[in-house]
Parts: structure tokens; sequence; C-alpha cells
């Protein structure tokens, strides 16, 4: 198992974190910080420095890792200058990310990356262009607000 896995293995698992390391030696105190949260309720999503992202799964657009004890997001930038933000529970059953995020999960996770400030749109294909192969949740962060969007004036 490569050393990011192992890292998220041990957080989801719940056995003590002391003496965890990340690859180039230095204690992994994020882990620590979000199990600390976790224990007191507070829900913080963190950012994962890049050493610890899974080298399983490398994709040059990805540009960010965050996660929190209930939630993984990650930022790719897409080919026209957008960025996706591709939202997943950490949970699994079977060989399945566990399903059901609200709108209030991505509202809480679009917030907690940073990106409370800005438009964001969920696009639903049709039939014969759907890719469902995780439950998993993508938006698209927009430059500006759409012009069809419902404001609060």
């Amino acid at each position: 198992m490569d050393p990011p896995a192992l890292a998220l293995a041990l957080l989801l698992a719940g056995p003590p974190l002391r003496g965890l390391h990340d690859p180039g030696g230095r204690p992994v105190l994020w882990l620590l910080d979000v199990r600390a949260q976790h224990l007191s309720r507070v829900a913080v999503v963190r950012k994962i420095p890049r050493e610890l992202w899974p080298t399983s799964i490398y994709d040059r657009s990805r540009t960010e890792v965050w996660r929190d004890l209930d939630f993984l997001a990650q930022v790719f930038e897409e080919r026209d200058g957008a960025q996706r933000v591709s939202i997943n529970r950490v949970r699994h059953v079977n060989s399945r990310w566990v399903d059901g995020i609200t709108w209030e999960d991505l509202m809480f996770v679009k917030r907690g990356i940073g990106r409370g400030d800005l438009w964001a749109v969920e696009v639903f294909p049709p039939d014969d262009e759907v890719v469902n192969d995780a439950n998993m949740r993508h938006l698209w962060l927009l430059p500006d607000p759409p012009k069809f969007a419902w404001r609060k004036t």
C-alpha cells in the first residue's frame, strides 16, 4: 500500500496515529488534527499535501485534494480553464463509495475548500452521454454568475 493510501486507511480505521510519518519522514500532523476535530464534532475540510496524494491514481489536471472525515474533494483544471470539483464520501460499502451526497453537503465542501464565494453548477447529461462509474458528484466552478441563476434580490 502506498503511503497516502496507508495514511487514509489509518485515519478511517481509527487506530492511534502517534509515530505516523509521510514519505519524507515528517510527522503527519494533519491526520491528528482531523482526528481531533472529529472527536470534538467540529467539521473542517483540510487540504492534503501533494506528497500524500495517492500515486496509483495520477492525473495531471488534479491541482488540489481536500478531505475531512466524511468527504474527499479533488480540484481539477479543465481544458477551457474552468475548475471541476469532484466530491465523494470517504467510506466504502463493498468496492463503492457510500452514496447520498446532499445539496447541503456539496455547499459545505465547496465552502470548506475556499470556493464559497463562487457560483458552481452540476451537469446532468442526456441519457446517451451518462458516465456513472462511481458515487461521486462533480461541480463546475463558474467565473461569473449564470444568467439563469436565481438571486436573493
